[in-house]
């Protein structure tokens, strides 16, 4: 899927900015303007009760992620980093139980970390360990500022691309 058939640039993953360890939402809006950005808190059916097959179409549609780890537990963030994760990774969950395996065992590094993918986890965020695993998934960065510095690369790549390739 290029970046002609997302409906979205960039979803915005984590806390509700008034619950956020770190404002990130204005900032990263405010680094790209001419970016079209699925930000849920914006979203009506987030309101209504429809939330979870709201977040689920923006991020199945979003080219890439921001992801603020929260200082709570029990977030919503980890599951839609995983659905934005398997989606980047579908040329292998789309193979069969055997053909996976075998690419897995015969091919250290077959799951790479997603440059689509960018996790903000604030220093303030504790405990740490899930770090390790997340930095397996996309990349990690301490504040929304280094986040857009990773995103802009993403965009230039993207932004490079023939159109028959997008």
């Amino acid at each position: 899927m290029g970046i002609e058939k997302y409906l979205w640039d960039i979803y915005l993953g984590g806390p509700w900015e008034r619950h956020s360890p770190v404002p990130f939402k204005e900032k990263i809006k405010a680094a790209f303007p001419d970016r079209r950005i699925f930000d849920p808190e914006q979203r009506s059916a987030q309101k209504i009760g429809n939330w979870f097959d709201d977040d689920c179409f923006g991020i199945q549609h979003s080219l890439t992620m921001i992801a603020m780890i929260p200082e709570f537990p029990g977030s919503a963030i980890g599951d839609e980093m995983g659905m934005f994760y398997h989606r980047n990774n579908l040329r292998l969950f789309s193979k069969s139980a055997h053909e996976a395996e075998e690419l897995v065992k015969n091919n250290a590094g077959v799951f790479q970390p997603l440059e689509e993918l960018v996790i903000i986890w604030p220093e303030s965020v504790k405990p740490v360990y899930a770090k390790k695993f997340l930095s397996h998934m996309g990349y990690i960065v301490e504040n929304p500022e280094a986040a857009i510095v990773l995103l802009k690369k993403v965009f230039v790549k993207y932004d490079k691309m023939p159109r028959e390739q997008k």
